[in-house]
């Protein structure tokens, strides 16, 4: 009979053993899902951050360009109410960094490298496509960034999105309002309404705007107070 208690405690030890074990196995495996599922929580409060973030840049971005909308459209009517006295209209130069060029290169990197082209892209973060106004064109940190034709310096400002900004106003080139958009940049080397040469130093490349991933020339051409593409009108 002895025996046979024996046995059965020893059964009793071990099943409790067991128990034991599996219990902790069981805390050790809950303790990993609720180690994930913290962690999960913490990428998704994480991603949600960004998109908030990111919807509050663009919604800066959005209104520093209807406000440069507006400014331009003013700017215009002006200068259309007067082009014919103050400011004879102008043909599209026959010469430049390429043939049927309208500017010269706003580079230091010669030729011209294309690295985002202008039209619609897909705004990481939030998933959306924005039309990006511009052309986006290889200038490391720091390189010299050049008025793309003569005209005179609009605008020298800091805003949203573009971060440090140069706006020439190149004046009336067949019948029509042509102005250029330097972005982006680093340090300015113009002033507002400073006469500027087709070549001349007007800033220093950079990455400026909190949305740039890197050096380089945001560049943009203005019709009428409208973004096209720059690209033809660099000869590309």
């Amino acid at each position: 009979m002895r025996g046979r208690i024996d046995v059965l405690k020893k059964d009793a030890d071990q099943n409790a053993l067991v128990a034991n074990q599996a219990s902790q196995g069981a805390a050790a495996a809950k303790a990993q899902v609720d180690e994930l599922i913290a962690d999960q929580s913490s990428k998704q409060a994480a991603i949600q951050g960004q998109i908030a973030q990111a919807q509050a840049d663009q919604a800066k971005v959005d209104a520093a360009q209807v406000e440069l909308g507006k400014e331009l459209a003013s700017i215009i009517a002006q200068q259309a109410a007067q082009a014919a006295a103050a400011r004879p209209t102008s043909s599209a130069p026959s010469g430049g960094a390429n043939a049927g060029a309208w500017f010269v290169n706003p580079t230091a990197n010669n030729p011209i490298v294309v690295t985002s082209p202008y039209g619609m892209r897909l705004q990481p973060i939030l998933k959306i496509w924005r039309l990006h106004a511009g052309i986006d064109l290889v200038d490391r940190c720091n390189q010299p960034v050049y008025a793309g034709r003569d005209g005179t310096v609009l605008k020298r400002q800091t805003i949203e999105g573009d971060g440090n900004r140069v706006v020439i106003d190149h004046g009336w080139v067949n019948g029509q309002s042509l102005m250029t958009a330097y972005n982006h940049l680093n340090t300015f080397a113009a002033s507002t309404g400073q006469a500027v040469r087709a070549g001349q130093l007007i800033g220093y490349a950079g990455m400026t705007g909190g949305v740039s991933t890197g050096c380089h020339l945001d560049f943009q051409v203005y019709i009428n107070g409208t973004t096209v593409n720059p690209a033809p009108y660099l000869g590309l």
